[in-house]
């Protein structure tokens, strides 16, 4: 694989400079004075990945695709269930990223679209790992946020069907943590 022209790293980091920069707008929409951003997310998910991840996966995969999880987020903005065309959202960012990539080598380049589209596939340990850690994630800054005022419960009610036993035990410790807050 060929190493990115010094060009392509920088256009690459303005577009990861826009997630660092840019709040999550479901934390705007409820309020919260001076939310997350979409980079801080990322971040969450990628430590979640690393700490839950069990034996049967590979972790540096997992990071790698937490990484690049919300990375078409930097054009396509952070879609919420509440946003018009957010039934498409994956097909959307995947558009995005296909875009923020393209002058990467080709090498990288597929390499991220390809840990984008498996992630969106659920097919594998690592995808599904770094999908509970998307939700837990969300899980926890929502807790985090309840402790200043609003309730925020309802981001607590998440799909736990391809959750870990871990991943279970720690959504039920939030939601117990939620209503006593």
């Amino acid at each position: 694989m060929s190493a990115p022209d010094i060009g392509s790293i920088v256009g690459l980091f303005r577009h990861v400079h826009r997630l660092k920069t840019t709040p999550r707008t479901g934390w705007l929409r409820h309020g919260i004075e001076k939310p997350e951003s979409i980079a801080a997310h990322a971040y969450g998910v990628a430590l979640l990945a690393w700490v839950l991840a069990g034996r049967d996966v590979d972790v540096g995969k997992a990071l790698k695709m937490a990484l690049v999880h919300d990375l078409g987020e930097a054009l396509a903005g952070d879609l919420t269930p509440q946003d018009k065309g957010y039934e498409r959202e994956s097909i959307i960012v995947a558009e995005k990223l296909r875009e923020i990539v393209s002058p990467l080598p080709e090498g990288l380049r597929n390499e991220f679209v390809s840990l984008y589209g498996e992630l969106v596939s659920m097919k594998t340990e690592e995808a599904r790992l770094v999908n509970m850690a998307d939700d837990l994630d969300l899980a926890l800054t929502a807790t985090e946020y309840q402790r200043s005022g609003p309730d925020l419960r309802e981001f607590l009610d998440v799909d736990e069907r391809d959750f870990t036993e871990r991943g279970r035990e720690l959504i039920k410790y939030l939601k117990r943590l939620g209503d006593s807050e």
